[in-house]
């Protein structure tokens, strides 16, 4: 580098913090000239089940939260007139589904999704002096009482509830209710 230093306009460094919090791209056009259009996303064919499944249940959280507050999602076809309402015509199911060579998704395709499931007995507040002086033998009290339905957490969601059981010498759950998705 030449003895002088380098001075950077208000644009320049404008530009480089852009770049740095992301948004920018990697050919220098500035984040601006893209407004509204989404990054390109991956072909569905490209992504792995479990990743499918999220990006829907993550879609379908972001359409129900645009839904509940009334506020249509950004780039989303939602009108908030109903001007150009009209009815709904539903295509044929008939016999040209069962000779098309189309590719159709069945449930059976989700059959080797990986999924993560916690069952929780409890919980408990521990200050971080707490946490920090246990030692083997400590008990910590949960916020549940023996009997209590456990609740069983599928990627990190209430999915059901269920009860503690003891089969041949290992912990098991049995489902006793299955929780609603709206709670």
């Amino acid at each position: 580098m030449d003895s002088e230093e380098e001075n950077l306009d208000a644009d320049d460094i404008q530009a480089l913090l852009d770049k740095a919090n992301g948004d920018g791209n990697e050919t220098g056009v500035p984040a601006d000239s893209e407004a509204g259009t989404p990054p390109p996303a991956a072909g569905i064919d490209e992504m792995s089940p479990e990743d499918r499944a999220n990006e829907l249940l993550n879609e379908v959280d972001a359409g129900l939260e645009a839904a509940v507050s009334g506020v249509p999602m950004s780039g989303s076809n939602v009108r908030t007139s109903l001007d150009d309402a009209k009815p709904f015509e539903f295509a044929d199911l008939g016999a040209d589904a069962e000779n098309s060579n189309e590719k159709v998704f069945s449930i059976g395709m989700l059959d080797d999704v990986q999924m993560n499931v916690q069952v929780e007995l409890g919980r408990a507040e521990l200050l971080i002096d707490e946490v920090m002086s246990m030692r083997k033998g400590v008990v910590v009290p949960l916020d549940k009482l023996a009997g209590d339905p456990i609740d069983i957490i599928v990627n990190g969601r209430l999915l059901a509830r269920g009860e503690v059981l003891v089969l041949n010498d290992k912990f098991c759950v049995r489902i006793v209710e299955i929780v609603a998705a709206d709670s």
